[in-house]
């Protein structure tokens, strides 16, 4: 080695404090020391001229600088050492001025003493420093800026001036950031929207600019110059046909609170956040499906017609129930409704009363509403076996389709198990007899009292006038039983006993029933025998047996509910051994007591029985409701179709069965639960299925694309005030048990419009379409889906800003606890000539004016506990004295307090500005706030200390006004983790030195700018978004980057390929080779030299370039 020491003055700061000769005397001394220099100022022209002579006379290849820390001029020997050709990790470093002269200022001797300990572990390490590779990258012409904020727009701008092409990225719906939301700006008192507006028109016209809104940053990969972005733009919904006009915005039912007013007003699920937005395009907020609507089979937008409901508009609510399901009255009543069981609300206090709502809807707008027959449009005829609401179903969507439609019916009446199945109690027959005839009023042909394979065949219609069949048969018997005395007289099936007692007939019942069996059915019969049994002017004596406990039965919980007020009685964990009878008639069943065992294929545990538990229930009746089998009549000349026990073999996906054009769905062949809104799924699968076999071609999706359910958090629930369901009014137990009036009455209009305001609306848009029907321009797109971008960027600029920090943290200040407590964003939107109450000041409780107004500053800033943060946040002092300012003007009678901590007024002006309005009558206050406490009237009584006189006491105010404090926001939070930085305190992006690159961050060509780098004015933030910009046009400008010197790299012969150093670094910058001789790699062009992998490695295998472990050890062991 042949190295140079030089050593630096500092202009006094280290030769006034260290013999400088005398070091440089010892350090002669050392090994490899061939030339030493003492110069005023090396880092100057004239050190370099001093290295530059030495290198040349001398032979040097390696140099020792000892001066300041290399944190201030490494950089600036490094590049002479480059420009010496001496090549890279050539200069060692000797930190003698902060650690030496600067801590040991009045002790001289230890100064001199420990510099020469510095210099000589500088020296031992240049030994065992060797040239490190660099390699160059090409630079791509083009900067992405994430950010459509003042800072954001400042930067794009700055970059397409200087002719390079700029992805300007923003995840709201419109450029304008946070400025956008102010009313004025300080210290003019300027209109922030009047200067704003200008740069918003000039991005958006800018060719270089291409904006991407409702756009997140997903990923960025690859190295400085060529970063690999990926953009994931969100649908909009609204193309760019749209005129602006508002008319989608006044038709949506969807109220909720507006983010871009602080929560202060509301807004509807299709909006634009104000109207100089840019894109001027309305856009709408949709999370996916409401889990009522994923719960529901025929996934009805429960969420849209129930906002209609609480809209008071019943029609467009009755389309919107009635669009996917045919029969929204009869579900209103006899549906599972898993919707209800799915509601969020239900996590709150109780779900919404959706099917009593769809029943309101239906049976008000129902009976009244016209229905328009379709037009014919396709040759082929199809033909329905069935009439039951699977069949009804498909048949209705097909007629819509443009096909004519035949149905057949082996009853006397359509409506299969809904007509002869559910008594009138439960659903009144004149009810479904309304739906339908709305079906049959779409051109459907009916022809009842037609049983296939007796009086047709599926072949005969194939060979004649149909190109299509759909089997919608259903299971029309019940399940035979095998018991001894199963033959006994007085024993009968509930499906028979139904369709009996429906068609009018009125079957002979016992004086003593008892029911076998858990379901509805089976719920259905003994409720209808109770009621025969009374009208007979006898007692109700009716007993149910289920082999299971409460909790397993299948049946619908508020009809056991009913039943047993209407004087049903139950025996639960029991099932029949044996029918007794007397000449031939039964008299009692024999019964055994069950424990639960294991789980069956159901998911419900297994009834066991108990040995040795036998009892007997005296009967002259018994009603088996066990299950449904298939009457498979039809199948006789349908040459093909395959039966497998109770169920035709479909194929799933197609609802085809194994005979080319004959399809089938409904409890025949079911695919999901064997209830009412499942057949009417099936109905119109197979409609679907159908008009694609026809047509050749798949042009409808038989099974829905599934669609990410939109259900609130935890925490969004826990804001949520319980509430009441609204009852509906249900008939006494006794007083209906004698007749077969329906048991529930339905909503009233406003307990409806009552019930449906509870709605959460969880997926914020509801798609009732109200917006498709109202837009004149016919821009409603809903196919507009998710898409992925990749783009290639030289640089990015991150100007992702804050947010308002979370006022709800401070408990006692009463922030969303009392109304007329908030924020200064809040009273920035209220001010607002554009906000919503067109800068009236109002309080929010009841819209009066306030006439006594106290600001609480530092709200969350300066704050040591765990609820706060700890920096200042800069502006809230200035916020606050211009809120004050402006209310004043407005109001000369108001009063108007400013609590502070300490008052901070940095800036051009800005003390000046805060004294004028102090004489404006606005009083300062230095004080704490206790708590704040609501009075009956609205008014607010707080408790306040003068931390100046020490004075405590209670003042009242209409209003408090919190100054919370700034912290980074969520997208500045997200961006600095996909981007691999490194954040600062309240999670702002941290820059890679405060002074010396203060828009730079730790990864090269990543910049950062505005507030997402830590609090600032809007000022401050421009001035940065240029300096930002500035950086990346001299980067980009060059053509080509070098990757840094000071990355890690990895021995293959000692790396062993465990993987620590992949999951420890940051940056992403290792892979694990796999194979033969698997080992790490390190890309140079991502690594940012942290060294961590190196401190993490169990086998040394990774080394940091400038800090091997031989330098290091070198330097420290001397």
């Amino acid at each position: 080695m042949r190295a140079g020491v030089f050593l630096c003055q500092c202009g006094g700061n280290i030769s006034s404090v260290i013999d400088l000769p005398a070091l440089a005397k010892h350090v002669r001394k050392l090994d490899g020391v061939v030339s030493v220099a003492i110069g005023q100022f090396m880092c100057g022209a004239d050190g370099h001229d001093r290295i530059a002579s030495a290198v040349e006379k001398r032979g040097l290849d390696h140099l020792v600088v000892a001066s300041c820390s290399p944190r201030f001029q490494g950089p600036t020997f490094e590049r002479i050492a480059r420009d010496l050709r001496l090549g890279e990790n050539a200069v060692s470093f000797a930190n003698i001025r902060e650690g030496c002269s600067f801590v040991h200022r009045h002790e001289p001797q230890l100064a001199q003493e420990k510099a020469r300990t510095i210099v000589e572990g500088a020296v031992a390490r240049a030994r065992h420093q060797s040239d490190l590779p660099r390699s160059r990258t090409f630079l791509h012409r083009a900067a992405l800026v994430v950010g459509g904020g003042i800072a954001g727009m400042t930067a794009a701008e700055e970059l397409a001036a200087s002719g390079i092409d700029v992805h300007l990225v923003e995840r709201q719906q419109s450029l304008g950031g946070y400025m956008a939301r102010l009313s004025k700006t300080f210290p003019t008192e300027d209109c922030a929207m009047c200067s704003l507006a200008p740069r918003l028109t000039s991005t958006a016209l800018d060719g270089r600019v291409t904006v991407h809104t409702l756009t997140e940053v997903d990923e960025i990969s690859g190295p400085p110059g060529e970063f690999r972005v990926k953009l994931r733009h969100k649908p909009r919904y609204v193309s760019d046909a749209c005129v602006g006009c508002g008319a989608c915005a006044a038709a949506c039912p969807v109220s909720y609170a507006n983010d871009f007013d602080f929560g202060v007003a509301t807004r509807t699920a299709v909006s634009r956040p104000f109207s100089g937005a840019v894109p001027a395009t309305f856009a709408i907020e949709k999370k996916g499906w409401s889990p009522c609507k994923s719960a529901c089979a025929v996934h009805t937008s429960a969420q849209g017609y129930v906002a209609l409901v609480a809209a008071g508009r019943l029609e467009d609510a009755y389309r919107v129930a009635t669009e996917p399901n045919p029969f929204a009255s009869v579900c209103g009543r006899i549906c599972t409704h898993l919707c209800e069981t799915a509601c969020a609300r239900g996590d709150v206090d109780q779900p919404i009363a959706i099917a009593a709502l769809k029943r309101f809807v239906a049976d008000t707008v129902g009976p009244v509403t016209p229905v328009i027959k379709p037009t014919i449009l396709h040759d082929e005829r199809v033909a329905v076996v069935g009439a039951g609401p699977a069949g009804l179903t498909c048949a209705r969507d097909l007629a819509n389709l443009g096909y004519r439609v035949t149905v057949f019916e082996a009853q006397s009446v359509a409506g299969g198990m809904l007509r002869t199945g559910i008594p009138d109690y439960r659903l009144p027959h004149d009810v479904l007899q309304r739906e339908i005839d709305q079906i049959l009023a779409l051109g459907i042909d009916l022809r009842l009292n037609q049983c296939a394979g007796r009086d047709f065949t599926i072949d005969s219609l194939l060979d004649g006038e149909y190109g299509a069949v759909f089997l919608a048969t259903g299971l029309q018997k019940s399940d035979d039983v095998h018991l001894p005395g199963d033959d006994l007289i007085g024993i009968t099936r509930a499906v028979e006993f139904l369709r009996e007692l429906n068609l009018g007939r009125k079957p002979n019942v016992g004086s003593q029933a008892v029911i076998i069996g858990g379901g509805d059915i089976a719920l259905d019969a003994a409720r209808s025998i109770i009621r025969l049994q009374r009208q007979a002017g006898c007692e109700a004596d009716v007993t149910l047996v289920y082999d299971r406990s409460e909790v397993e039965m299948p049946a619908n919980a508020h009809e056991v509910e009913e039943a047993l007020n209407e004087g049903l009685k139950v025996e639960f964990l029991a099932q029949p051994a044996r029918l007794a009878g007397d000449h031939g008639t039964v008299a009692s069943v024999d019964l055994i007591r069950c424990a639960l065992g294991d789980a069956d294929a159901s998911g419900r545990r297994s009834p066991v029985p108990v040995e040795g538990s036998r009892f007997s229930l005296p009967a002259d009746m018994v009603v088996f409701a066990i299950g449904q089998a298939l009457v498979d009549d039809f199948a006789h000349g349908c040459e093909g179709l395959t039966l497998d026990g109770n169920q035709i073999v479909v194929d799933r996906e197609t609802h085809m069965t194994t005979r080319s054009g004959v399809f089938a769905g409904g409890d025949a062949a079911p695919g999901g639960y064997f209830t009412a809104i499942e057949a009417v799924a099936a109905g119109s699968r197979g409609a679907a299925a159908i008009h694609n076999y026809l047509r050749g071609a798949q042009l409808l999706p038989v099974w829905p694309t599934a669609v990410a359910e939109a259900r609130p958090s935890a925490e969004e629930l826990a804001t949520i005030e319980p509430g009441q369901r609204v009852p509906m009014t249900v008939v006494d137990g006794l007083e209906r048990s004698a007749n077969w009036q329906e048991v529930s009455r339905g909503f009233t209009r406003d307990e409806a419009v009552a019930e449906a305001q509870r709605c959460l609306n969880c997926a914020l848009c509801g798609e009732c379409d109200s917006c498709v029907r109202a837009c004149p321009a016919g821009a409603i797109d809903w196919s507009q889906q998710e898409t992925i971008e990749d783009v290639t960027v030289g640089a990015a600029i991150l100007a992702t800003g804050h947010q308002e920090f979370d006022a709800t943290r401070k408990t006692p200040l009463g922030f969303g606890r009392h109304d007329n407590v908030i924020t200064q964003s809040q009273l920035s939107r209220l001010l607002a000539a554009s906000g919503p109450t067109a800068g009236e000041l109002v309080r929010p409780s009841d819209g009066t004016h306030p006439k006594r107004i106290l600001m609480l500053q530092c709200v969350g800033s300066r704050d040591c506990t765990a609820s706060g943060n700890e920096h200042c946040s800069a502006v809230c002092c200035l916020f606050a004295t211009l809120h004050a300012s402006l209310i004043r003007q407005y109001d000369s009678e108001c009063e108007v307090t400013v609590a502070y901590t300490d008052l901070r007024a940095p800036g051009k002006a800005h003390e000046e500005y805060y004294r004028l309005v102090q004489s404006r009558g606005v009083r300062y206050v230095r004080g704490r706030v206790g708590e704040v406490a609501a009075e009956r009237d609205g008014s607010l009584s707080v408790r306040l200390e003068d931390t100046m006189t020490g004075q405590k006491r209670e003042e009242i105010f209409d209003l408090v006004v919190l100054s919370a404090g700034l912290e980074a926001s969520q997208g500045t939070r997200d961006i600095a983790q996909i981007a691999g930085l490194q954040t600062a305190a309240a999670g702002f992006i941290r820059e890679y030195h405060p002074k010396l690159r203060p828009v730079d961050t730790q990864r090269t060509g990543v910049f950062v700018a505005g507030t997402a780098q830590g609090p600032k004015t809007i000022p401050e933030s421009i001035a940065q978004a240029k300096a930002a910009a500035a950086r990346a046009i001299s980067m980009l400008s060059s053509g080509f980057a070098l990757t840094p010197a000071q990355v890690a790299a990895s021995d293959p012969q000692v790396c062993i390929a465990c993987g620590v150093c992949v999951n420890a670094c940051p940056q992403s910058a290792i892979t694990l080779m796999s194979g033969a001789g698997a080992h790490s790699v390190v890309d140079p062009n991502t690594c940012r030299g942290c060294g961590i992998c190196a401190a993490e490695c169990p086998t040394g295998a990774l080394q940091l370039g400038s800090y091997s472990d031989a330098e290091v050890l070198a330097e420290a062991t001397v």
